[in-house]
């Protein structure tokens, strides 16, 4: 009995003319995943598309560990919550200021043309705050 092989050779015509608009579609389809990527810690850091950012002019409480009392580590929990709703599903414009410790940059956000450090103490999630001036931080999160 003879034993039949069939092999398949794929040329380059074939790569071209077949898999590339395959290729094509996929990466189209998973755009979404590169798209804006966002991430929250708290009302005044966040990283988008890789870059870590802190928001020009503004004090905002603190999370977790990084909270000074209960009461900071709350309110951060409210003010980062607020500032995903306000943020999601819309065009942000980010404006670097220049480099700050911790590898961030510190950088003015606009939400669909709304500054974002403003919305965030116009909703009293924030306090104004001139570190560029050398300012101490409010610290009144503790009620101090």
């Amino acid at each position: 009995m003879n034993k039949i092989t069939t092999s398949y050779h794929f040329s380059n015509y074939f790569v071209i003319k077949c898999l590339a608009p395959l290729l094509a579609l996929f990466l189209a389809a998973c755009d979404w995943m590169f798209e804006d990527v966002l991430y929250i810690y708290d009302a005044d850091s966040l990283t988008l598309h890789g870059e870590k950012l802190r928001l020009h002019g503004i004090d905002a409480p603190e999370i977790g560990h990084r909270a000074a009392c209960p009461a900071e580590g709350l309110a951060g929990e409210a003010a980062r919550d607020w500032m995903i709703t306000f943020v999601e599903g819309k065009e942000l414009e980010v404006t670097s200021r220049y480099n700050m410790s911790f590898d961030r940059r510190v950088a003015d956000v606009s939400v669909n043309g709304v500054d974002l450090a403003d919305a965030l103490i116009d909703a009293g999630h924030a306090l104004v705050w001139d570190y560029d001036g050398g300012q101490d931080a409010p610290g009144v999160w503790c009620g101090g």
